[in-house]
């Protein structure tokens, strides 16, 4: 315990030692020419940071899991190799970040600011991303697995490449988002407005897409799915290759059925009228002309399957 306090006065102390005399409305990320610090190695899980300004810090392999920073200000800052995971980052600025290998798992970035932010090759399954800004904003060879982004702002947003599997986009604007090569399958897109967004490349296999507004052929031409993607009427999406090959399998698999199916069919009937023949030579008259309606009905089945 008292190891964990002494790093998380160090990392308090070394934050607030970068921001000596600059007050929040001084730091224009924009603009700022302010000297960046790098901290590393430094352990801060569970602390309650919210509301600091730790604009234009260079982090990296430092744990932050499970902390309190709600309303923190990161905009600028470089982060690496950190985990975040199950951090409370509600109303926090992340503008222009620049992030990469970071765990995000479960961390809450409701209504946060995420615009120009670039985060690379990271983790955010399950976390929470709702009524968050995220303008041009790069989320890119990322998971968000689960991840809720409903009523996300995304205007010209890139996901390419990340896997949102079961992520829920529910009331999110999408509108010039770009979903190259990304992972789709079972995404919930609610009433998500897609208007010139791009798939290209994406697997939307058991997407729910029934209820949004702006896609078009077009963008699903450039897309692929399965039998479970569900599309607004006259909508249609091609399968995925591997859907594709399990399709075609399946109708080889049914044709064969079918084939030997018909096959013991015809043997079975061949036998019939064979039996019938013989039963008709040893009938009376009157049997022989009921038996000769079941043979006339027999042959008209053979006739049938030998089309």
């Amino acid at each position: 315990m008292t190891y964990r306090i002494l790093h998380r006065v160090l990392f308090s102390a070394a934050l607030l030692a970068s921001t000596a005399g600059i007050s929040h409305a001084q730091w224009d990320y924009k603009t700022s020419v302010k000297k960046q610090i790098s901290i590393s190695n430094m352990n801060c899980s569970g602390c309650d940071l919210s509301g600091s300004d730790y604009s234009g810090t260079n982090m990296k392999h430092s744990d932050l899991s499970g902390a309190i920073l709600n309303r923190v200000n990161f905009s600028g800052a470089k982060i690496e190799h950190s985990d975040l995971s199950g951090a409370q980052l509600s109303r926090s600025f992340f503008a222009r970040v620049k992030a990469k290998n970071i765990l995000l798992r479960g961390a809450n970035l409701k209504d946060s600011t995420l615009t120009e932010i670039v985060l690379d090759e990271s983790d955010l399954q399950g976390a929470t991303l709702a009524a968050a800004e995220l303008k041009k904003g790069r989320i890119l060879n990322s998971s968000l697995k689960g991840a809720n982004l409903s009523r996300l702002s995304a205007l010209a947003a890139s996901f390419d490449g990340s896997d949102l599997t079961l992520a829920r986009l529910d009331g999110a604007n999408l509108t010039g988002a770009s979903f190259v090569d990304a992972t789709l399958v079972k995404t919930d897109f609610g009433s998500a407005n897609l208007s010139a967004a791009n798939f290209s490349g994406a697997d939307l296999s058991g997407a729910k897409m029934v209820s949004v507004s702006g896609l078009t052929q077009e963008h699903l031409d450039k897309a692929c799915g399965n039998g479970q993607t569900q599309l607004p009427v006259d909508l249609t999406i091609s399968y995925c290759k591997e859907n594709s090959e399990a399709t075609e399998i399946h109708d080889l698999a049914e044709h064969g059925y079918m084939v030997a199916r018909d096959r013991e069919i015809a043997l079975r009937t061949e036998r019939a009228i064979q039996n019938l023949e013989v039963l008709m030579k040893s009938t009376t008259p009157e049997g022989r002309r009921a038996l000769q309606r079941v043979h006339a009905d027999l042959l008209g089945i053979r006739r049938k399957i030998e089309e």
